[in-house]
């Protein structure tokens, strides 16, 4: 059975990725892994006092190697994640992206929620090769972009 979650408010379900789609996620994310690593470290005792300019300088690593990530890289990990990703419309499930596009299908879907079906999405693919270790990055990439959104309209420094 396909997992099913809400996002913004509609209801989505995930397929399975096929193999060889994965194997090429993968290879495209695993240069991620040390900036995510450096980052992490960053937070390491600092949840108490976090505010949006600690909490961004804690991602600079992560969204240094981001940010050198090529950009048909970053189009194709989000076009294959949300490919299998459905959303309910009046009791029908239609596709959030088709792939050679290069957007979402649905104009409300925004970053957050596209880092956030794509940690879904990788979580649910990747949890035989990485077992609980991809329910922690999927909470991550859920939770990060919110909490800096969040950070930033509270008007921390």
């Amino acid at each position: 059975m396909a997992p099913v979650f809400v996002a913004g408010g509609h209801t989505y379900s995930i397929d399975p990725m096929r193999t060889t789609k994965q194997l090429h996620c993968l290879r495209r994310l695993t240069h991620l892994v040390e900036g995510l690593g450096e980052s992490l470290t960053n937070l390491q005792g600092q949840s108490d006092k976090l505010d949006l300019g600690r909490l961004l300088i804690a991602f600079l690593p992560l969204f240094d190697r981001v940010g050198s990530m090529k950009d048909a890289d970053t189009t194709y990990i989000f076009a294959e994640c949300l490919s299998t990703v459905k959303r309910s419309v009046d009791g029908e499930w239609r596709p959030v992206w088709v792939v050679g596009r290069t957007d979402p299908e649905f104009a409300d879907i925004d970053l957050v929620q596209m880092f956030e079906m794509a940690g879904r999405v990788l979580a649910h693919n990747f949890s035989a090769l990485f077992g609980d270790h991809m329910g922690a990055l999927a909470g991550l990439m859920n939770e990060v972009p919110g909490t800096i959104l969040a950070a930033g309209k509270s008007g921390a420094p």
